[in-house]
């Protein structure tokens, strides 16, 4: 094909591009406006990728209402989804996400290469005498404010269920690994809850993350947040039955096949959970704004919770915000403690603690994210 050819063809792909753009905003539909708002803000040309979203958001146009009712949006009961074969280790489009055994995906990519964490051989000493500085001057800081503190960092999926990743990896990362001995021999221990470890003794490893999503399952949030509530309490909550079937949309999902790779997992029956859950209320908000959730904060408070205190979370996705449901750690502790603030950010901000009276501090992080060395 010549130039001219060439050049002609890639204006005629741009107006068809176009005008899809405008269809789809045109619909006002969130999921598709978010879709347009990634293309359109994108610096991407058509080779660096910017067809695969659009061809994700063509497929999300032509099959809207189907994608609705596999979720059972606006109903009572989702529409049956049924399984596909694709190859193992199958790669998304972009690179970033992977198919491993039994249909689960893996982020690989993205922009803390997840993958690369994996290398043995990384050296690793230097950011885990930094997290080790950070940990100490978190728990000094909280002891002179007398408020309790307690640090936790969620393991990656690859982590969780490496026996199902397409190829052999030694895991859990490097620095996990030191960052977890380390902290296991000092004092420090009692301020740190090892998901790592609680999630070594289950017996359905699998059962504790998302087939199609980068986070945890709600048994998995539950484990984590038993952990926690087990060590700022000393009381066990539940044991609960995950028994209910949801469907929703994973973030690998989008990024392995567009909107209709469903992922369904279990969750509590509602009718199965105490009472005072209910009573939980959001009372305060401040949104990030658009496109952004760094910065994001919530206020919650439930007057028939069984712990008092009042808890003042930072953390990122896996706390994310209540409305979430059960696969969001801030769901649980909203309904459990009389008061629960969450601010999405990988900082801590003793002062805006101060600010909320809390008597409880945690910050959460998660393996992918070590590499990011924060403030104390």
């Amino acid at each position: 094909m010549s130039a001219p050819d060439l050049s002609e063809a890639a204006e005629t792909l741009l107006a068809a591009a176009q005008a899809l753009l405008d269809t789809a905003a045109a619909l006002k539909t969130p999921a598709l406006c978010a879709a347009v708002s990634e293309i359109s803000t994108s610096n991407r040309s058509i080779e660096g990728g910017v067809l695969t979203p659009l061809i994700s958001l063509s497929s999300r146009l032509l099959n809207a209402d189907l994608n609705a009712k596999a979720l059972g949006v606006g109903t009572d009961h989702a529409q049956e989804v049924v399984p596909l074969f694709f190859p193992l280790g199958l790669r998304s489009p972009d690179g970033s996400a992977i198919l491993g055994r039994e249909g689960y995906l893996f982020l690989i990519g993205g922009s803390n290469d997840v993958l690369s964490q994996y290398d043995q051989s990384a050296e690793v000493e230097g950011p885990c005498r930094a997290w080790m500085s950070i940990l100490a001057a978190r728990i000094s800081r909280a002891s002179v404010l007398g408020m309790q503190f307690v640090q936790t960092v969620i393991p990656e999926k690859i982590t969780i269920i490496s026996d199902l990743f397409p190829t052999e990896i030694a895991t859990p990362t490097p620095l996990l690994s030191l960052l977890e001995a380390e902290i296991a021999q000092t004092a420090m221990s009692r301020n740190y809850v090892s998901c790592l470890r609680a999630f070594g003794s289950a017996e359905q490893p699998k059962a504790l993350v998302r087939r199609a999503d980068s986070h945890l399952s709600p048994l998995g949030t539950f484990t984590v947040f038993r952990e926690l509530v087990l060590r700022l309490t000393g009381k066990h909550v539940g044991p609960f039955e995950f028994s209910r079937v949801a469907n929703r949309l994973g973030d690998l999902s989008l990024r392995m096949m567009g909107s209709f790779n469903v992922d369904q997992f279990l969750e509590v029956d509602p009718r199965d959970l105490p009472d005072f859950v209910g009573n939980a209320a959001r009372v305060s908000e401040n949104s990030a704004g658009p496109g952004r959730v760094t910065g994001t904060m919530q206020v919650w408070e439930n007057p028939h919770a069984p712990f008092g205190q009042t808890v003042v979370a930072f953390g990122n996705s896996y706390f994310s915000v209540a409305e979430n449901g059960q696969p969001a750690l801030s769901w649980w502790f909203s309904r459990w403690f009389k008061k629960f603030v969450f601010v999405w950010t990988n900082e801590v901000d003793f002062d805006f603690a101060e600010h909320w009276k809390a008597d409880v501090v945690i910050w959460q992080g998660n393996e992918r994210f070590l590499r990011i060395l924060p403030g104390a």
